[in-house]
């Protein structure tokens, strides 16, 4: 057993705070639990990264999605169905709200408070 620990190469990765917060709290709630077995970070995270689902993995790409990406993809299916705009013309649709119907349609990302009542 100790030879299979000795080839074991470790590597770290980077976590922000509130990352490591969740895993602890995480892993603090399955300690709690029946088995006396400890739970690694290692164990856990390959456990997690495995079993995640189809849904699962569509919500974590939703959480990382960035304005300019979907802005850009947005523009590419708006162009497909209405032609090539300059990036100027682009900018003046966006900055003027003609586009706020299509982005409500077709974005992945909500817009909160971009329609206001008159």
């Amino acid at each position: 057993m100790k030879e299979a620990a000795a080839n074991t190469k470790n590597h770290s990765i980077r976590v922000k705070e509130r990352g490591k917060n969740s895993m602890d709290k995480f892993l603090d709630s399955i300690k709690r639990s029946e088995f006396d077995s400890p739970i690694t970070y290692d164990l856990a995270i390959t456990f997690l990264c495995e079993n995640v689902t189809e849904e699962g993995k569509h919500r974590l790409l939703l959480r990382a999605l960035k304005w300019d990406d979907e802005e850009r993809r947005l523009r590419h299916v708006w162009e497909k169905k209405n032609g090539k705009v300059s990036d100027r013309q682009w900018r003046e649709k966006v900055g003027t709200g003609q586009l706020l119907n299509f982005f409500e349609k077709h974005s992945r990302i909500k817009l909160e408070g971009a329609r206001r009542s008159a």
